[in-house]
């Protein structure tokens, strides 16, 4: 069968991609890579170009896309399996993006183009894009003697684990969060498309959704299009600004609004409304 993760189109089939298609295409594009870098430090031709920060774009890119892709899908529709893959992984990967810049024979191959003719011949963007791959290397590293790029290795391994391990828990926090409504006094003027998929979502999770019953999730997905609403708890020409089929969280435009004459508060313009 297929691995979507070593065909990947533009844009990618995620509905294709499984839990199971990971640790098979990320662990086979980590050797690939590896096996390109080696290839680059052990060419001994003369550095040019496309012998070098090419054959490096080259060396990275299938694993930086199909990595990428799973970041995406486990930090948007993650299951336990896709999580337990991504996690199963993501040391290994970690390992071989931080220790790029640790390679010593990669950087001596960049610095030797650097000095090349060509180098001083290249274009513009050419030119910055080497000056910073090598800034890059340099801040990651490369100079470092050998039990300091050893050292440096096992922190961005760690830190790697601890940064994702905080985003799963953030991911966690975000999917657990819920705003019941006893009903939908407090969501006056939301168009009735807005309701329906708030009162959909108090189904979902059970609730006796009688009458208006309201249900709001911190992950649940809506359109960013914002529109002009008439502020529900004012008269007069106030309006307020909110984003498309999302709830506020009061029928006033902001707790200023709830009382008028508010010291250094101006209801003769539009505010934004808090979300949920």
């Amino acid at each position: 069968m297929e691995n979507p993760l070593l065909a990947l189109a533009s844009p990618p089939a995620f509905d294709r991609i499984q839990s199971e298609h990971v640790e098979p295409a990320i662990r086979a594009l980590i050797e690939s890579t590896l096996a390109k870098l080696d290839a680059i430090e052990a060419d001994t031709g003369a550095p040019s170009y496309a012998a070098t920060l090419g054959a490096l774009e080259r060396a990275t890119e299938a694993l930086e896309t199909s990595m990428g892709v799973v970041e995406h899908l486990e930090s948007t529709a993650t299951t336990p399996a896709l999580r337990e893959a991504y996690n199963a992984v993501l040391p290994d990967v970690s390992a071989l993006w931080a220790g790029i810049s640790l390679r010593e024979r990669l950087y001596q191959r960049l610095v030797a183009f650097s000095e090349t003719a060509e180098a001083r011949a290249l274009d513009p963007t050419r030119t910055r894009f080497l000056e910073k791959t090598l800034a890059e290397f340099r801040r990651h590293g490369a100079r470092l003697p050998a039990e300091g790029k050893a050292r440096l290795r096992e922190l961005d391994r760690e830190l790697a684990q601890v940064a994702s391990k905080f985003s799963q828990n953030v991911l966690d926090d975000t999917n657990a969060f819920e705003l019941l409504l006893p009903d939908a006094s407090r969501l006056a003027g939301l168009p009735a498309s807005a309701l329906d998929l708030l009162q959909e979502a108090a189904k979902e999770a059970g609730t006796r959704a009688t009458g208006s019953r309201c249900r709001r999730r911190a992950s649940r997905p809506s359109s960013p299009m914002p529109r002009i609403r008439p502020c529900a708890r004012r008269s007069g020409a106030h309006s307020t600004i909110a984003p498309r089929a999302k709830a506020t969280t009061t029928g006033r435009c902001s707790a200023a609004c709830s009382s008028s004459g508010a010291s250094g508060h101006d209801c003769s313009g539009s505010r934004i409304s808090p979300i949920s």
